[in-house]
């Protein structure tokens, strides 16, 4: 598989296999959420952070309520709410976030 242009520095994933997609985290400024069909190794869309949020060394997913956490490895670092995708690919946005500091 390919990733796409600019998402060439892969450093975090998170699974979700209750609706079948994988989302890979880039060393990337600004950062960059892949997230790939998993029956067909497809990328299916590509989320790009706002200037500020790089460097997205950590996930977690709460697949039951619809949300991916992502840290950011910026100052200050933030965890950053994503929603999946379940029904549609326009879940898949950014939602809020956290700063840590």
């Amino acid at each position: 598989m390919i990733l796409p242009w600019g998402c060439d520095n892969p450093v975090s994933a998170a699974i979700d296999m209750t609706h079948g997609y994988l989302y890979i985290g880039t060393l990337t400024s600004p950062g960059r959420i892949v997230a790939i069909r998993l029956s067909d190794f497809t990328v299916v869309k590509t989320l790009i952070l706002t200037a500020g949020e790089d460097f997205l060394y950590g996930m977690a997913i709460d697949v039951e309520a619809g949300f991916l956490y992502v840290s950011t490895y910026a100052a200050p670092p933030e965890i950053i709410k994503i929603g999946l995708i379940i029904t549609s690919l326009d879940q898949f946005t950014k939602l809020d976030k956290i700063s840590l500091v």
